[in-house]
């Protein structure tokens, strides 16, 4: 075993709709970590790039400040494209990250694209129309996935974000699932493999961006397929 005297100086978390398994934390149980991590030193950086999409209320997180750091994008819930994001963090933190870019490393034109965005009064409105959109189509897929037999029924449904993380039905070769999903029916699946070593049974399916009717589409090929191996 290797020994080390090396101490942890950064925590990593995503605790609102966390990617791939589309958990919640709790505010409470986030704070109990910060606080620990406190004593010893240690940063906390949330990602919060999915907190603006609760599909069952409102979601409450912890503040920045102190050993607490938050990370935001735009990029959720105005387009994929709009890949810039913001820290929040106590000012001493931000300044030595601003020395990590002393090229600014963030296109001018897009930096002003989301500035407008965030200035104009219809963003709010833009955002809730998205919480009913996605929420109405995990509710599909989360009917589309009871019905399926590639995976097993008791999963998580995501509170917020865009994906579900399922369990592959007892017998299922994932290695093989996956590769015939992908070269006979052009069904394209995430490995669970890729998110830990204990995740290999499971797949990760993301409803953000296809239409409910190529999901189901997709769903039916993957039972049909799941039938005859």
């Amino acid at each position: 075993m290797l020994q080390t005297n090396a101490r942890v100086k950064l925590f990593y978390t995503m605790p609102a709709f966390h990617n791939p398994t589309g958990r919640q934390m709790s505010c409470d149980y986030v704070a109990k970590l910060a606080g620990l991590l406190a004593r010893s030193g240690a940063l906390l950086v949330q990602d919060l790039v999915y907190a603006e999409l609760p599909y069952n209320g409102p979601v409450h997180w912890l503040a920045p400040g102190n050993n607490v750091i938050n990370v935001h994008s735009i990029s959720k819930v105005a387009g994929p494209g709009l890949r810039v994001g913001w820290v929040l963090a106590e000012s001493d933190i931000i300044n030595r990250l601003a020395h990590l870019k002393p090229d600014g490393g963030v296109s001018p034109v897009l930096s002003n694209v989301v500035l407008g965005l965030l200035q104009s009064s219809a963003l709010d409105a833009h955002i809730t129309r998205l919480r009913e959109h996605y929420q109405a189509k995990r509710d599909s897929v989360h009917r589309l996935l009871q019905r399926s037999r590639i995976c097993e029924p008791e999963y998580t449904v995501p509170s917020g974000g865009f994906s579900f993380w399922v369990r592959l039905t007892a017998g299922t070769d994932p290695e093989m699932f996956i590769e015939a999903a992908s070269r006979e029916h052009d069904v394209h699946l995430i490995n669970g493999r890729n998110y830990g070593p204990r995740s290999g049974r499971h797949v990760r399916l993301c409803f953000s961006y296809l239409p409910i009717s190529l999901i189901e589409q997709g769903l039916e090929r993957l039972g049909n397929l799941h039938a005859n191996l």
